[in-house]
C-alpha cells in the first residue's frame, strides 16, 4: 500500500528546500504495522486505524513517499535495526528501543489483562494468576508491556505457561478458543473487532494492574540505519507541531473519544 504526500508550499522561513523536505526519504519510507485494534486494522479491505491516518498525514507534511508493511512486531525490530524498512510503528518504548532507535512517542497507557470466565473469576492480581497452576499466558513475541506485566511473564515463563503468537490477532483468536486463558492488551484492542462487545462482557474480565506512573509510553521508531540524527529531529519537530496544532489529539479521538484521547496523548 503506497501512499504519497502532496508537497506543501515552502515559506520563506530562510531555508533552502532541500533543508525544508530533509525528512530522509530521497527514495520511498517502509513503514511497518501490525494488526493491533484501532492501531491498525482491515476494514473489508481497506486498510484502516490511528497509524494509516497518521502515515497519511506524514505523508502531506513531508512530501514521502510511503509503503505499508504489514509485519510482525519481531520482523520490524529487525529489519528497522538492518535499514530494511525506515519506520515501526505501535511501538512499546523501553530503553533498548530509544537506544537501538530514534524514538517518537506518540501516547502513554497501560496495558490491561483479559481473563477467561469463570475459569480465572478469582484472580484479583498477577500474584494469583501465578499461583493458579495450569493456566496459560498468551503474548505477542518482542513485545514489551511494562510493569507489573514483564514480571509476570517471566514467572510463568519460568513454569512454561506462556505461549508466543507473532501477533495480536493470533493471540485473540487462541483466547477464543480456550487455548490461553489469558492475555495482555492494549486498550486499542478493545476497540476492534477481534472480540464483539457482547462475547467480550460475557466470556471474559478485564482488568488493570499496576500504578499511574507505570504507564508505557508508545509511539513510532525510526531506523538508525535509514537517518541522520538531523533527519530524526526533523520528524521530532513535526509531530510536536502535529501536538500542538491538534492533529493527534484529532487523529486519536476518531478511535477512543476526546477524553480519552486527551489523557493518553505524551505531553
Amino acid at each position: 500500500m503506497l501512499i504519497r504526500g502532496v508537497l506543501l508550499a515552502l515559506t520563506s522561513i530562510g531555508l533552502s528546500a532541500a533543508e525544508r523536505l530533509d525528512y530522509g526519504c530521497s527514495r520511498p519510507l517502509e513503514v511497518g504495522v501490525m494488526p493491533m485494534g484501532a492501531l491498525y486494522f482491515d476494514d473489508r479491505g481497506i486498510k484502516r486505524g490511528l497509524d494509516v491516518d497518521l502515515v497519511e498525514e506524514v505523508s502531506r507534511r513531508t512530501g514521502c513517499l510511503i509503503e505499508l508493511r504489514e509485519l510482525s512486531r519481531v520482523l520490524q525490530l529487525r529489519l528497522l535495526k538492518s535499514g530494511q524498512i525506515a519506520i515501526g510503528t505501535a511501538m512499546a518504548i523501553d530503553s533498548v528501543r530509544a537506544r537501538d532507535h530514534y524514538v517518537l512517542p506518540l501516547m502513554e497507557s497501560r496495558n490491561e489483562m483479559l481473563l477467561a470466565r469463570p475459569a480465572l473469576d478469582h484472580v484479583q492480581t498477577p500474584a494469583d494468576l501465578i499461583s493458579v497452576p495450569g493456566h496459560v499466558l498468551g503474548v505477542v513475541g518482542g513485545a514489551v508491556h511494562g510493569e507489573p506485566y514483564d514480571s509476570l511473564v517471566e514467572s510463568l515463563r519460568a513454569q512454561k505457561r506462556v505461549v508466543v503468537a507473532p501477533d495480536h490477532g493470533s493471540n485473540m483468536q487462541q483466547l477464543r478458543q480456550g487455548r490461553i486463558q489469558a492475555l495482555i492488551a492494549h486498550p486499542f484492542m478493545h476497540a476492534s473487532s477481534f472480540i464483539p462487545a457482547a462475547e467480550l462482557e460475557q466470556r471474559f474480565r478485564i482488568l488493570k494492574w499496576g500504578k499511574r506512573e507505570d504507564a508505557l509510553k508508545g509511539g513510532w521508531a525510526l531506523s538508525r540505519a535509514r537517518f541522520s540524527p538531523q533527519q530524526a529531529e526533523r520528524w521530532r519537530e513535526m509531530f510536536a507541531t502535529m501536538r500542538t496544532d491538534g492533529t493527534l489529539l484529532r487523529l486519536l479521538t476518531r478511535y477512543v473519544g476526546q477524553a480519552r484521547a486527551q489523557e493518553m496523548l505524551v505531553r
